[in-house]
């Protein structure tokens, strides 16, 4: 969950289940707790830039990048791809841990991977944890695009979208007086011949 609480929901209601469980839980990891149980400190991320990335990158390399100011401390980040619901398994939830690229003060410049196939199109919470391992909230970022990676010096060039293909002509019926060649002899029996049109309703 953004607050970096589990969620976990039931199964069944497939119509002839022998068990349906139509409940949830929602677990509190000992990470978010002190040793007496009350709430331990987060680190926050007060603003985030972007907080889109489109593919492909923009210069085919290995990393696109984001700016995060949080309060004091050192952390380490991550990105966390939001759940669905499908069945049983969500084979594309996924948490990437991010490298710092530059940080000054409580700026941290994050290396994203261009590589659709670790990073692939979604909507992922960003995530600091401290020392001790506590996670802020999460922050939205989205990761979209409509070609497929990866992308990176030496490795494969964007591709080019295709251009656009012009639609075929319309056939021009043939005009005269007698029936045009090509109709079928039961469609001739069923008058679709038309003196003025040539052949009305047959393959030509």
């Amino acid at each position: 969950m953004k607050d970096g609480r589990v969620w976990v929901g039931g199964s069944g209601l497939c119509g002839n289940c022998g068990t349906n469980h139509p409940d949830f839980e929602v677990l509190t990891p000992p990470y978010l707790l002190n040793a007496d149980g009350s709430d331990a400190t987060r680190p926050d991320i007060q603003s985030m830039t972007p907080d889109t990335i489109v593919y492909p990158p923009p210069t085919n390399a290995a990393y696109q990048q984001i700016t995060v100011r949080t309060t004091p401390g050192f952390h380490t980040f991550s990105l966390n791809r939001l759940s669905a619901g499908t069945h049983a398994v969500n084979n594309d939830m996924r948490r990437i841990p991010l490298t710092v690229a530059v940080r000054d003060g409580r700026t941290w410049t994050l290396n994203v991977p261009s590589d659709r196939n670790i990073a692939i199109p979604g909507t992922y919470w960003l995530f600091a944890m401290n020392t001790a391992g506590v996670p802020s909230e999460g922050v939205n970022l989205v990761i979209e695009g409509p070609y497929q990676g990866p992308y990176y010096p030496g490795g494969p060039t964007r591709p080019t979208p295709p251009a656009p293909t012009a639609p075929a002509p319309t056939p021009t019926p043939p005009t005269g007086g007698a029936c045009a060649p090509g109709c079928l002899a039961d469609e001739l029996a069923r008058a679709w011949c038309d003196r003025d049109t040539g052949c009305e309703g047959c393959p030509l």
